[in-house]
């Protein structure tokens, strides 16, 4: 019998073995999810297309202290630094 997402995911979260295993992403960066599916208007756009067991809220955090390298620190205190992977 073929679980629900929601069964699915709280099966996981039980530590029992659901169906198959979940699929869940926290955070998509928009250059990644648009390469793969260019008309995805958003992350959530991207998880339906997919059919995403679970979807997540994107975050953008507010830049406290940026350098002039594009680094930057959020406001919770974390460090941040582009790359090649997510330009």
């Amino acid at each position: 019998m073929e679980l629900s997402s929601f069964e699915r995911i709280m099966t996981a979260m039980e530590l029992k073995e659901p169906d198959k295993v979940p699929i869940v992403e926290f955070v998509i960066d928009p250059n990644v999810y648009k390469a793969i599916l260019p008309e995805a208007g958003s992350q959530t756009d991207f998880e339906e297309h997919f059919d995403f067991d679970g979807v997540c809220c994107g975050v953008k955090f507010n830049k406290v202290k940026e350098n002039p390298d594009g680094s930057y620190y959020a406001e919770w205190g974390v460090f941040y630094k582009p790359c090649q992977e997510v330009m």
